[in-house]
């Protein structure tokens, strides 16, 4: 998973919210971020000329795309940046009068994509997928160290993947730490506990049980390890 963001000279927000674009062949989603900033987006940001940023993420960079016909890993930055913008098309209605190439200001790929197009590509950045009985391991917001603090999603907290709403709450853990820690009278950040829907308790107690006996997720469906399959 990594980002693509294409300035856009007219505001496109395509929907109040992420969007997922669950046929496309890269897996993408998008926001639209001038919709969510207070203020002049075209004046406080970039040349003045751009008024939306439509910010993507690429999840599959190992599917042929519908453009080229190559994976994300097989483009080059301008074909990666084409290729998103035609599968997003597609997935719209009236996706090619909604994001013309008019429209474009400029496009960015997150640096973190190295040697594309080459054998040699690479992901400086990679997903965090966290492994099981890590959270325990992970450290707390303040250290032995009086004066050092840790801010990040890594921060042990309520939400045990590496999400921004984790991220936000560490963060506040933070801020309560320093505060803490030199005294402050000041109002602390308020913490938040990760909500689970009670409809949700029956299917994942069901689901440690059957961890438990060795059993499949029921969901589960097409296991090709799994005995009888």
């Amino acid at each position: 998973m990594n980002g693509v963001m294409i300035y856009l000279k007219e505001p496109r927000p395509i929907a109040n919210g992420h969007l997922i674009y669950a046929a496309t062949p890269w897996a993408l989603t998008s926001i639209s971020q001038a919709q969510f900033w207070s203020g002049d987006f075209a004046a406080r940001y970039g040349d003045g000329t751009v008024t939306d940023c439509l910010s993507l993420d690429l999840s599959d960079w190992n599917t042929p795309g519908i453009l080229f016909g190559k994976t994300a890993k097989q483009c080059t930055r301008p074909q990666i940046v084409q290729e998103v913008l035609a599968q997003v098309r597609s997935a719209l209605p009236g996706g090619a009068a909604l994001l013309p190439d008019s429209i474009v200001r400029f496009w960015y790929v997150d640096p973190a994509i190295t040697g594309e197009a080459t054998p040699a590509v690479a992901n400086d950045e990679p997903l965090l997928i966290n492994t099981p009985s890590s959270w325990a391991d992970r450290p707390g917001a303040s250290t032995a160290i009086p004066n050092l603090f840790l801010a990040a999603d890594h921060v042990r907290n309520s939400i045990n993947l590496a999400t921004m709403e984790g991220a936000n709450e560490a963060g506040r853990m933070t801020a309560n730490a320093v505060l803490d820690a030199s005294g402050s009278s000041a109002a602390r950040a308020r913490l938040f506990s990760l909500y689970v829907p009670r409809e949700f308790r029956l299917l994942h107690d069901t689901d440690d049980a059957r961890y438990l006996l060795g059993l499949p997720n029921r969901f589960d469906l097409f296991d090709p390890h799994w005995p009888g399959r």
